[in-house]
């Protein structure tokens, strides 16, 4: 994978000191991609010492792991993936912790913070960690992705339903954040990882930024400007255009060549749909989808290929993307399904044995959740819990009333067939 990345920290028209920092380190010296930026919180309260300090300890502890990094491929097993994630929150959070030390051991430094977004990227893929309202985005083809979520007050108020979205230009508490790296020893991470592809650019910005741009608009701007400096110049100078009132900080990275992935992919915006297809992520906004497709692999199999056995114990949640597969039940069959499928969604709650088997009537390609991950999600996201709990509820809720028309159904066709038969 070939890439290039370029960045700029600007003061804007406002701040009398520029508070953000960022990292801009690409392969070969180390032999992974290293991106941050960070937004340094408090203002007299020293916020650029924060930021400064975070971009730093992140820096030198990836440095150390850039080797762990580097080993992984897309045909990687899931638990490599999943070790890599849990050791860039590890970094991640030492880092913070580090500033949250400081600010006790020192009085003068009391009360300092920082937002920070940190991307590492490897072969076909990246790994990214946040807290704060520093934001990534993907832009790829026609599609912009926001990939991290807004850790603050405005956005809890939106996803809790207090608010809506015409409410938040006159909301009293815009940028209070809700997660900070240094506010206590401590936080939670959001962590996700994202499949890379020829032609994608990456960007990581502070609120300086996604204040004035988002979204849509950013697709046209990386549209109509194909030189990545220069892009980065254009975001920094409409930000200023349109008030420049905090400090605005870009680091673009794109991927300018990729060899093709030996491992089975699916697209991510195929992916996005697939899931909310089903009635488990119905009611998932982007954010929330995209750090579920942290836990969920690509499998391809074979014609004739048994991907579940009848009468087996079964870990696993199905999702058909492409071809056919037959359900069968003690050899007779019952179904040919197709893609947009899932099948096994009970194997996510418990052990029970599989009610049929399901083998591929043609070539497949399906996206798997494990039940062991499912499970440290929910446990380590408790508003995601709570949607798939809801999701779950409404969805037995809503077999449990199928179930209760067909035996009323059948109660009252043996009730004819009673009176039948009493009257013959």
């Amino acid at each position: 994978m070939q890439i290039r990345a370029f960045g700029r920290s600007d003061l804007g028209r406002v701040r009398e000191s520029n508070e953000d920092n960022m990292v801009i380190e690409c392969p070969p010296l180390p032999p992974v991609g290293l991106f941050v930026v960070a937004d340094g919180v408090g203002g007299h309260k020293h916020g650029e010492i924060a930021s400064k300090m975070f971009v730093d300890g992140v820096q030198e502890r990836l440095r150390a792991s850039a080797d762990a990094f580097a080993r992984y491929r897309l045909d990687c097993d899931r638990e490599m993936r999943d070790e890599l994630l849990h050791l860039l929150e590890k970094v991640v959070d030492q880092a913070g912790c580090s500033i949250y030390k400081a600010s006790q051991d020192h009085a003068q430094l009391q009360g300092m913070c920082t937002t920070g977004v940190v991307v590492v990227m490897v072969d076909q893929g990246v790994f990214i960690a946040h807290a704060g309202d520093s934001r990534a985005y993907l832009v790829r083809g026609d599609q912009t992705y926001q990939l991290t979520e807004d850790h603050t007050l405005a956005n809890r108020f939106l996803k809790d339903g207090l608010i809506n979205r015409e409410d938040l230009p006159n909301f009293p508490f815009t940028n209070v954040l809700t997660r900070s790296f240094g506010s206590s020893p401590h936080i939670d991470i959001d962590t996700l990882f994202v499949q890379t592809e020829a032609g994608d650019r990456f960007i990581l910005c502070s609120d300086g930024l996604h204040n004035y741009i988002e979204g849509e608009e950013l697709l046209t701007m990386s549209k109509g400007c194909a030189d990545g400096r220069q892009f980065v110049e254009q975001l920094i100078s409409a930000a200023n255009e349109r008030g420049g009132e905090d400090n605005i900080t870009v680091a673009l990275v794109e991927v300018t060549s990729q060899e093709e992935a030996k491992a089975p992919t699916v697209d991510l915006n195929r992916q996005i749909i697939f899931l909310r297809s089903l009635f488990l992520f119905r009611e998932f906004n982007d954010q929330e989808l995209l750090r579920v497709m942290r836990i969920i692999y690509t499998e391809r199999r074979a014609r004739g290929d048994v991907i579940i056995k009848e009468g087996t114990e079964g870990n696993e949640l199905y999702i058909l993307i492409e071809g056919q597969v037959d359900v069968t039940l003690e050899g007779e069959h019952l179904v040919t399904l197709g893609p947009g499928a899932h099948f096994g969604e009970l194997a996510l709650i418990d052990n029970t044995t599989r009610s049929a088997s399901v083998s591929a009537r043609t070539e497949a390609t399906l996206l798997t959740i494990v039940r062991a991950d499912f499970n440290r999600l929910i446990y380590e996201d408790q508003v995601l819990a709570v949607k798939l709990l809801w999701s779950f509820l409404q969805n037995v809720g809503g077999r449990v009333r199928e179930l209760s028309i067909e035996v009323k159904n059948l109660n009252q066709q043996l009730a004819g067939f009673r009176t039948f038969m009493n009257r013959t």
